[in-house]
C-alpha cells in the first residue's frame, strides 16, 4: 500500500527550500503504530501497483499529450517519480493505445474539465492503471524534456475552444 498527501505542502526548510511530503510506502504495522494519528493529517491510501512505466497524461480540449517515466530505472523514483532524478529517468512521447485516450477524454467530458493531468501506471503486464488527475497539474518540465507542444495546445484551446474543446 502507498500513502500520500491530499494536497501540497507550503513548508520550507532553513534555506528556504520546499518541502514536500512524497508518496510512501505503508505496512500494516506502519498503520497500527501511526494510524490514530492519521486523523490530523489527511491522506490517501491507494494498493500499491507494480510499474513498466509511468505516464502523465496532460489533456487540452481534445488534444493529448502522453509522456512516459522510466520511474523505475532509479532507486530515487521508484514510488514518486518527483524524486527527479533527470539523469537516470528517461521521459519521452509515449502513443497511448486509442481506446485508452478515448476513455480519458471520455472522464474529462463527464468531469466537465477542458484540461487535467492525469498521472497512470503501466504495469509489467502491460495493464493500463488511472491513479488521478490533477485538474491544474503541471506539464512544463515534460514540455521542455520531450518537445511536445502542450503550451501550444492550451494556447489553441483558450484561444478557439470552439475548434478544441472536449
Amino acid at each position: 500500500m502507498i500513502m500520500k498527501t491530499c494536497g501540497s505542502s507550503n513548508l520550507t526548510d532553513k534555506q528556504g527550500g520546499l518541502l514536500g511530503v512524497f508518496t510512501s510506502p505503508v505496512t500494516e504495522e506502519d498503520l497500527r503504530q501511526f494510524g490514530s494519528e492519521l486523523k490530523y493529517a489527511p491522506t490517501i491510501f491507494q494498493n500499491y501497483v507494480d510499474k513498466k512505466l509511468e505516464l502523465r497524461i496532460t489533456i487540452a480540449g481534445k488534444q493529448v499529450f502522453t509522456c512516459a517515466i522510466h520511474s523505475q530505472d532509479s532507486p530515487l523514483t521508484k514510488d514518486d517519480w518527483r524524486h527527479y532524478d533527470l539523469e537516470r529517468v528517461k521521459h519521452e512521447i509515449y502513443s497511448l493505445p486509442k481506446d485508452v485516450e478515448q476513455k480519458l477524454l471520455q472522464c474529462m467530458k463527464v468531469w466537465g474539465l477542458q484540461f487535467g493531468a492525469i498521472d497512470m501506471i503501466l504495469t509489467p503486464d502491460d495493464e493500463y492503471v488511472f491513479l488521478e488527475i490533477n485538474p491544474s497539474g503541471q506539464w512544463g518540465w515534460i514540455e521542455v524534456l520531450t518537445d511536445m507542444s502542450i503550451s501550444q495546445g492550451i494556447a489553441q484551446l483558450l484561444h478557439s475552444p470552439g475548434k478544441y474543446s472536449i
